[in-house]
């Protein structure tokens, strides 16, 4: 049967992380190998790096997992409050993790003290359904949802939403 992959990171010039159904693993490209980890048991739905070099795991039932060098952290719902369905995320350069959720829309978390914000109300619109989250060059985070595109200013975070109103088009 193929490999079903969700996510996928470069390492290093010898080195990728790879989200596949059921567990995330490595793949070393010189000896073409692949291993599992034992820790996260579960889909990596997104895989990205942060400022400090940590990499973070988003996944669709269980939450957030961390690595930085051997040291596996667990973030859940019960222990942090953060989304047990995360669909992706996205690091800014203070280190603040977006978390794109199914269900709690973007949430906001500083993982050096554990702060967590949940944001869903978008221009007077809640938004529970977040899909990618990216920053511009302005410092505006652009969030994919089925409503449209939402905005924070990550500085003051001022939302704004755009629909089709404001001439998006959707088929």
């Amino acid at each position: 049967a193929p490999a079903t992959m969700y996510s996928c990171l470069e390492l290093d010039k010898n080195s990728f992380l790879e989200g596949a159904q059921g567990r995330p693993g490595i793949v070393d490209r010189v000896r073409k190998r692949f291993s599992r980890f034992e820790t996260v048991r579960t889909t990596a739905s997104s895989i990205i790096r942060d400022r400090n070099g940590a990499i973070w795991y988003t996944t669709t039932s269980t939450g957030l997992w961390s690595q930085k060098d051997t040291l596996w952290t667990h973030y859940t719902t019960a222990n942090s409050g953060v989304s047990m369905q995360i669909k992706s995320a996205y690091s800014d350069a203070d280190g603040v993790l977006w978390l794109a959720t199914f269900f709690n829309g973007i949430q906001r978390f500083e993982p050096w003290n554990g702060k967590m914000d949940e944001i869903n109300n978008f221009g007077g619109s809640k938004i529970s359904e977040v899909r990618k989250i990216v920053e511009d060059r302005e410092g505006i985070l652009w969030a994919a949802t089925p409503q449209g595109l939402a905005t924070i200013d990550r500085r003051n975070l001022k939302t704004s939403l755009y629909t089709v109103d404001d001439g998006l088009d959707y088929d």
